[in-house]
């Protein structure tokens, strides 16, 4: 390994111990609502993300030929993670009516768009991997 890398687990590891102590040794932190969240989201991973992400990946391989796999399958990954960051927005969670700046968007309207952005760029992918696919056949013949 590089000594560059080395400093960046350096200063990685650094930047992490400041975190936790800010978390635990902070004025305002409340630090067993941290460890609530943090093992709450490690459940969530576990129990949740890695599974549908894993059966996700099954069914396009059974289901889809072998070049529409992987372009699939990240698509659809990319997808479920943006689905899983936009839900707060969408629920709303944490509104307040006497402040209407705290969630001030339609954060339905913005993860349609980024889900269409998605699907987009596979297809335009899916598109040139096709015309390049097409135009190297073309020459072997």
């Amino acid at each position: 390994m590089s000594r560059w890398r080395y400093l960046l687990y350096v200063v990685g590891t650094a930047m992490i111990g400041y975190g936790v102590w800010g978390q635990v040794y902070g004025a305002d932190t409340k630090p067993v609502r941290v460890a609530v969240l943090v093992t709450a989201a490690a459940l969530a991973h576990d129990l949740v993300l890695a599974p549908v992400v894993m059966a996700v990946g099954l069914l396009v391989r059974r289901v889809l030929p072998q070049p529409l796999r992987p372009v699939v399958q990240g698509a659809s990954l990319v997808a479920f993670c943006l689905l899983l960051v936009a839900i707060p927005g969408i629920g709303r969670f944490g509104a307040r009516a006497d402040n209407p700046s705290i969630l001030p968007r339609n954060y339905t309207e913005g993860l349609l768009l980024a889900l269409a952005v998605v699907v987009l760029a596979a297809a335009l992918h899916l598109v040139r991997r096709a015309r390049s696919g097409e135009r190297r056949h073309g020459a072997q013949t």
